[in-house]
């Protein structure tokens, strides 16, 4: 064979393979020559201009492709002429008047080491860019909704480092946004801060979904109340990092502590005649006590051993008006500003009692308290006092003037978790109501009567404690249960 035969072989055998690796490719595909003529292309190609072989082959690539996209890519034809392999993003006008993107690839072809023309390959990622367009309006939109919050925001990874935080986020640890991104959590809150809200940072990146309430002193000493949401950032099932948003909520706060206030005064208020009772009662000994003693004194010889038991009734009935209006003046303090202190829960019942107990035997209902609730909690003993008052001025209002009321405190202990139900004679509450008497300002007493924060105030205490407020449904009368967690050392052995 000649070397003029075995050179036109080879070029059969060349444009037969370069036909073949055209026809396999997914996208259109064309071979081009060094003048930029198309020497042969694969049917997507002849698809996408909406021409046939013929046509192709007698127009440059400038004329077939449009000038405008070849002005785009002139620089890396150059380049695949120049022996160098080129990926690109261009857009296309096509012949129909549509516009689309093409993710292009242009691959040198060589004879004998000499660039020969190009191999151009491509891929329509027309919808993919219009996503990617819809993905970054979005994030967009996250972006500016995020930083036009009043309430601040962060987003950490799993090694709670901070990734996106608000202005807002910025000025409440008093940073500057720049000086935030990057940094570990600890960093930017602080030791002492980190040690309130730590714990609550590895929650929400085990994958929990919660809110707490914290305090926060002002830089002049003044409390503020800030309430925490935290959300897990989920990708395909897996936790990837946490969200925070933090509200300032110190005006709410107060204005429930207000309410809360009212809400104790005027539950008081209608006890008013039951302590008035309570205090009469022995002003009336201790007057006529007093009286006896004026005899006793002006005779010549008095009995001194009556003389001092009579002195002694005195001042036993003395000390219970003080107990009576020492508890009468706890109760009526707001106690916000408290610490939680050790409290013995059979002397708070019977501080709560004080008030109660007198209105609900004087209005002809049996009456059954527990003995055994010498139990310890961690509390505040004035928030925990309206708790007990609150149950027990609703179980009186549900069962006075009714055939045989009653009305009956239960303690039992589980597992460090003390249960006390105030139960009334009264029928089971309907379902339809009992979704609602937690709500604030929802009443079921008649107009005029009560303020319908009683139970939300009180569900409000006990989860501040640890512990919640609860009606069982399942009781055949009205029962609500208290739940609150021992201190250690009063737990019953498992």
């Amino acid at each position: 064979m000649s070397s003029k035969q075995k050179l036109l072989k080879e070029n059969i055998q060349l444009t037969a393979a370069i036909r073949q690796a055209l026809e396999a490719s997914p996208g259109p595909a064309a071979f081009w020559n060094k003048d930029l003529y198309c020497e042969f292309a694969n049917q997507a190609f002849y698809q996408l201009l909406e021409l046939d072989a013929t046509q192709t082959q007698t127009q440059p690539y400038s004329e077939l492709l449009g000038k405008e996209h070849y002005l785009q890519v002139k620089k890396h034809i150059d380049q695949a002429l120049a022996g160098n392999k080129q990926n690109l993003e261009s857009a296309l006008n096509l012949r129909s008047g549509n516009n689309i993107t093409l993710k292009i690839h242009y691959v040198p072809l060589k004879d004998d080491q000499t660039v020969i023309g190009f191999i151009s390959s491509a891929l329509d990622i027309t919808d993919l860019k219009k996503r990617e367009v819809r993905i970054t309006e979005r994030e967009n939109l996250a972006h500016d909704i995020i930083f036009s919050l009043p309430n601040s925001f962060s987003h950490c990874d799993l090694n709670e480092v901070l990734l996106t935080v608000n202005p807002a986020y910025a000025e409440r640890w008093g940073l500057s946004y720049e000086s935030i991104i990057g940094k570990k959590v600890i960093e930017v809150l602080g030791e002492e801060a980190y040690k309130l809200l730590g714990h609550h940072v590895k929650r929400v990146l085990s994958g929990e979904t919660f809110a707490f309430e914290y305090e926060k002193p002002d830089p002049e000493g003044n409390p503020r109340y800030f309430e925490v949401r935290f959300t897990p950032h989920m990708v395909n099932g897996k936790v990837m990092g946490g969200f925070s948003v933090s509200s300032d909520v110190t005006a709410l706060k107060q204005k429930e502590l207000m309410l809360a206030q009212a809400s104790k005064l005027a539950t008081l208020g209608e006890l008013s005649a039951s302590i008035a009772h309570e205090i009469n009662n022995p002003l009336t000994v201790i007057i006529g006590k007093a009286e006896t003693i004026d005899r006793f004194l002006k005779k010549d010889h008095p009995n001194e051993e009556r003389l001092l038991k009579n002195i002694q009734s005195v001042i036993n009935t003395a000390h219970r008006i003080s107990k009576i209006v020492g508890g009468f003046r706890m109760i009526s303090r707001t106690g916000q500003n408290d610490p939680l202190e050790k409290v013995n829960l059979q002397e708070l019942l019977n501080t709560a009692l004080t008030f109660c107990e007198k209105r609900i035997t004087t209005g002809g209902i049996a009456f059954e308290k527990p003995s055994n609730l010498d139990f310890n909690v961690m509390g505040n003993p004035i928030e925990l006092s309206q708790v007990f008052i609150n149950l027990l001025n609703n179980a009186f209002d549900a069962v006075v003037g009714k055939t045989e009321p009653w009305i009956k405190i239960v303690a039992t202990e589980t597992s460090g978790l003390l249960q006390i139900r105030v139960i009334n004679s009264g029928p089971p509450i309907p379902p339809a109501l009992a979704e609602k008497i937690f709500q604030s300002f929802y009443t079921t007493k008649e107009k005029g009567k009560g303020t319908g924060l009683g139970l939300s105030i009180s569900s409000g205490i006990m989860k501040r404690h640890g512990g919640k407020l609860y009606l069982d449904s399942n009781h055949e009368n009205i029962c609500f249960v208290i739940e609150i967690p021992l201190l250690v050392a009063d737990q019953k052995a498992a």
